[in-house]
């Protein structure tokens, strides 16, 4: 459930209203607008409000309404759990109240589905923001108590392992066809991603072996159409991209000594038609050069 804070509602923020007494004044008044104005809506603090949203608001603070009240005062952590703002784990300052083991505990309800989200949203969003997001949240010198790293990673543990499952079958079959040329099934490049072991990157210890079984998969890939000893020029040009990819991530995971001679044919066979292009161009500019000096000598 998305937390709001109930102070978002309240037309008074004051710590002395945090009393039965007030709480239940504060909900009279309200439900007293609804019935005088007529409307569906009440206007609270500049924003529109329905009577559910007001009742929502008094169910929190039926449970320790002062420790709302010290959410809500953390700006920082308030916006991390209502707007997954990243900022919170920037500054010592802004984790002083987790040492009080009781708030911490009754925080965990909002604090850990919101870190797991955060966490998992980096998976699709291949670009820098992603990137920026986990060396902020889990290279952040904040930490996280024992008991929550489970379920502060669960989506993001569930994605990898199902992804694991998912390629099981492929050391059981090949992963290519073959007719004149050497072409990946077309679910190998969905899993075949850089960006996967960047985000493993940043994750606990815990992650390690998922790590390391994806770089072995990746690893299988490549040997499974290598070892057919196939010119390079047989493999169709897409495939041979995600070959290239899937020999990254084995150096860069296990630094396998064969993987990393053949990433080195491949990047090199991709640079010949570079060069010979570069060459051809630079042909064309001499060329035109030498008209243009012919010409301007014939004036």
């Amino acid at each position: 459930m998305k937390y709001t804070s109930p102070f978002h509602l309240l037309p008074v923020r004051d710590t002395q209203a945090l009393t039965t007494d007030g709480l239940k004044r504060w909900k009279k008044e309200l439900m007293l607008q609804f019935d005088l104005n007529q409307n569906s809506v009440i206007e609270i603090n500049g924003e529109e409000h329905d009577k559910n949203d007001v009742l929502k608001a008094f169910d929190l603070l039926k449970d320790k309404p002062e420790y709302h009240w010290r959410l809500y005062e953390n700006k920082p952590l308030l916006d991390f759990i209502e707007e997954e703002d990243i900022d919170f784990f920037k500054d010592r300052k802004n984790w002083v109240s987790f040492q009080d083991i009781s708030y911490r505990e009754w925080l965990a309800q909002w604090f850990i589905p919101t870190h797991d989200n955060v966490v998992y949203k980096c998976i699709d969003n291949e670009n820098d923001n992603a990137l920026f997001t986990l060396i902020n949240v889990c290279n952040s010198e904040f930490t996280l108590p024992d008991t929550w790293l489970g379920a502060a990673y669960a989506k993001t543990y569930g994605f990898f392992t199902n992804l694991l499952a998912q390629t099981n079958r492929f050391y059981n079959q090949r992963c290519f066809t073959y007719d004149g040329e050497i072409e990946l099934l077309p679910e190998i490049h969905e899993y075949i991603n850089l960006h996967y072991i960047e985000v493993m990157g940043f994750l606990p210890e815990e992650f390690e072996h998922i790590l390391w079984d994806y770089a072995f998969f990746a690893h299988h890939i490549a040997d499974d159409v290598f070892k057919e000893m196939k010119p390079l020029r047989n493999i169709e040009r897409k495939s041979l991209k995600t070959l290239k990819k899937a020999l990254q991530i084995d150096v860069q995971v296990r630094g396998d000594e064969w993987s990393m001679d053949t990433l080195a044919e491949v990047e090199t066979y991709f640079e010949i038609p570079k060069a010979h292009s570069e060459l051809k161009k630079g042909f064309i500019i001499w060329l035109i050069g030498m008209i243009i000096m012919f010409v301007l000598f014939r004036c």
